[in-house]
């Protein structure tokens, strides 16, 4: 478990990033802003996401749905599309 002062740390100085589902990244952590199924929604996720030509993964927490998600791709695909239709899912 990583101590409540750590993840406060990580999350202290956020970076803007533009381009991508990531709204910012911190130590480690990124922010997403993704827009739920419900268009007035917008979901934010806590998490990370990176990888290489033919690889890509994420692993992210959903605070609307309260729900982790981890996706894994090999080959051509967007991670956080796939991610979000998941978490969409869940009832």
């Amino acid at each position: 478990m990583v101590p409540p002062g750590a993840v406060a740390e990580m999350f202290a100085t956020l970076h803007p990033m533009f381009g991508s589902p990531v709204q910012s990244y911190g130590q480690g952590v990124m922010v997403y802003r993704l827009q739920a199924a419900d268009p007035n929604v917008t979901d934010v996720w806590l998490g990370h996401s990176g990888g290489m030509p033919g690889a890509k993964a994420i692993v992210a927490y959903s605070r609307e749905k309260q729900a982790f998600v981890a996706v894994a791709l090999t080959g051509e695909g967007n991670v956080e599309a796939f991610a979000l239709a998941l978490v969409q899912a869940l009832e």
